[in-house]
């Protein structure tokens, strides 16, 4: 890669980053809170599983704050396990003998525990509910509404956090599953992606970097631009992807043009396949 393919690799990245990490709220304060929903408190918020565990300190930001009643993390295993497990190999080597973290079999734990674990060792914080069954997106949302519905609990107000690739399909898929649970079709869903990250090109190396300060446990950026690449194809409502159109996993979405055409530069600068995962995390929605 040269020094006229980088930068636009990295344009074309971070456009189509930009439009699926959506965040409601600008900062996660309560006052923020407040100016968005109407309540400095929201009844409830999910972090889910994933790759990178600055999702987890997102939560933890908002946990000290009392940004919400109850909190959740929501994981089994699946395709970004391995991901996560990455990360925390390092922190796990570095925690003290005898901890919880340091105990923890990570070949073996959901995403949801290696958060908690992580959370409770960094921070002293612990989520009211874990849900450990999930294996892909779908079912990440289907296994939390049996989870608080089991509870009993009906919130008013949720707050949804999720890698930044993942933000704008969990909530797509949030809205496209209440239409079949009635019971929930009147939560107002707020979304604060788990990170914001940017691509840049350092003409000094001759290489695409993540610009600083990167988040923690990021993605391999090979991985990141095959993610960015799949998810446009994913939220695209046509035979393949999954709105009304194709699989029915999420409410219909419009993709602008220019995001589109930005994965379309990708496939073509740098040759991602935009893979869809493997189909062995593909389980039922129940």
């Amino acid at each position: 890669m040269d020094n006229l393919t980088g930068p636009k690799v990295a344009e074309s990245a971070n456009r189509i980053a930009a439009w699926c990490s959506v965040r409601d709220l600008s900062a996660l304060t309560q006052e923020e809170t407040r100016r968005v929903s109407g309540e400095a408190q929201l009844d409830l918020m999910v972090a889910f599983g994933g790759g990178v565990i600055q999702v987890a300190d997102t939560l933890a930001e908002a946990m000290r704050v009392g940004l919400a009643q109850r909190y959740a993390i929501v994981g089994g295993i699946g395709h970004s396990t391995e991901g996560l497990r990455r990360c925390m190999r390092p922190l796990q080597a570095k925690s003290p003998a005898g901890s919880a973290l340091r105990m923890l079999d990570l070949e073996s734990s959901s995403e949801a525990r290696m958060m908690a674990s992580y959370l409770q060792e960094r921070y002293q914080l612990s989520p009211d509910w874990l849900e450990e069954r999930s294996t892909n997106c779908g079912n990440n949302i289907s296994f939390l509404l049996d989870l608080i519905d089991a509870q009993g609990f009906r919130p008013r107000s949720v707050l949804l956090c999720q890698d930044a690739v993942m933000q704008r399909r969990m909530v797509a898929t949030l809205a496209r599953q209440v239409q079949d649970r009635p019971a929930f079709s009147q939560m107002r869903v707020l979304s604060y992606s788990g990170y914001e990250a940017r691509v840049v090109w350092d003409d000094v190396h001759g290489e695409l970097t993540y610009a600083e300060p990167a988040p923690r446990g990021m993605w391999p950026l090979s991985e990141y631009l095959d993610m960015l690449v799949a998810e446009v194809a994913r939220l695209t409502d046509d035979a393949q992807g999954y709105g009304p159109r194709g699989r029915d996993f999420i409410v219909h979405l419009e993709v602008p043009t220019e995001v589109k055409d930005a994965a379309r530069e990708l496939q073509s600068l740098c040759g991602v396949a935009g893979s869809f995962g493997d189909s062995r995390w593909s389980g039922p929605l129940t």
